[in-house]
């Protein structure tokens, strides 16, 4: 199980972002130029609780290519 949330300065932060729309995942912690993250439309995103990828996959999103390596 990947737990990708972090916490800064006490406030926890999402560690997995999904784009419903091409129903992409991706980690925050780990995201990369090829990622194109900043152009999620904010209708499309989608975080999970728990925020783990095990969720995301359950939920029928594909781990990025770039960021999420297995």
């Amino acid at each position: 199980m990947y737990h990708a949330s972090q916490i800064f300065g006490g406030l926890k932060m999402a560690g997995y972002l999904g784009d419903a729309k091409s129903k992409l995942v991706h980690h925050l912690a780990c995201k990369k130029k090829e990622c194109d993250i900043y152009n999620i439309d904010m209708k499309h995103r989608q975080y999970f609780t728990p925020d783990i990828l095990e969720q995301a996959t359950n939920q029928g999103f594909i781990p990025c290519k770039f960021c999420i390596q297995h």
